[in-house]
């Protein structure tokens, strides 16, 4: 059986989970101890689950559908962008997130990998 997953798909969940575990350290980095860290941590979770969830989709035999996936990785930006305004993350580590973000949504988007994904993924 011939894998025809295209490269943009394997570079996108590569670089969700790149974002997952970048996320989860910035859950690590939150993690005070305190009540009032337990917001930052619970947003950073968020953020982390969002990324892996992405990742997951672009893997061979992936849940959803192709606009299920675009959707997901936008509110995956959005998040990751909100979170960096609110402070849960270091400036640098919500920028990075962001950046990894954009990326995935420009991937997840392409037409190549919309095809892959509405086609049968394994």
């Amino acid at each position: 059986m011939m894998n025809n997953k295209p490269s943009k798909a394997k570079y996108g969940a590569a670089l969700s989970m790149l974002g997952g575990l970048a996320a989860f350290v910035a859950v690590i980095l939150a993690f005070e101890g305190t009540e009032t860290s337990i917001r930052y941590v619970v947003v950073n979770m968020l953020l982390m689950v969002l990324f892996f969830a992405v990742g997951g989709a672009l893997m061979a035999g992936g849940p959803g559908s192709w606009g299920t996936v675009t959707a997901i990785s936008a509110v995956t930006v959005s998040v990751a962008v909100l979170v960096t305004l609110y402070g849960s993350v270091d400036v640098w580590i919500g920028l990075f997130l962001i950046l990894i973000g954009v990326f995935v949504v420009l991937i997840v988007a392409c037409p190549t990998t919309g095809r892959w994904i509405k086609s049968d993924r394994n």
